[in-house]
């Protein structure tokens, strides 16, 4: 499996309907892509406040790093950055494999 994380820095004047679009576009994501597992949504709320501003996390669970690079140019995944995109302030997109253990 492969989990492609986006941490997200949400911009201050995001509106509640902007991000109930969002996260439906991207809860609804594993009926459109093949090889997407699953999607997980959610703010942080760790009392520990080393988040800087990153408020937003997604996860989405891949079979494969092959399914995963079909996604990032399928048109459908445009489709949901154009729902994704007016939210973002700023964004980390991290990839990682459970099953490699080192960084090459």
């Amino acid at each position: 499996m492969l989990r492609h994380m986006l941490l997200v820095k949400t911009k201050a004047d995001v509106s509640p309907d902007a991000l109930v679009k969002a996260r439906q576009a991207f809860t609804q994501a594993p009926d459109f892509f093949d090889g997407l597992i699953s999607v997980e949504w959610g703010f942080n709320h760790s009392p520990e406040g080393l988040n800087r501003d990153f408020d937003l996390c997604i996860l989405m669970t891949f079979t494969d790093k092959q399914a995963r690079d079909a996604y990032l140019p399928h048109p459908d995944h445009d489709r949901l950055k154009g729902d994704f995109l007016p939210i973002i302030d700023d964004i980390i997109v991290v990839d990682f494999d459970s099953e490699t253990s080192a960084p090459y």
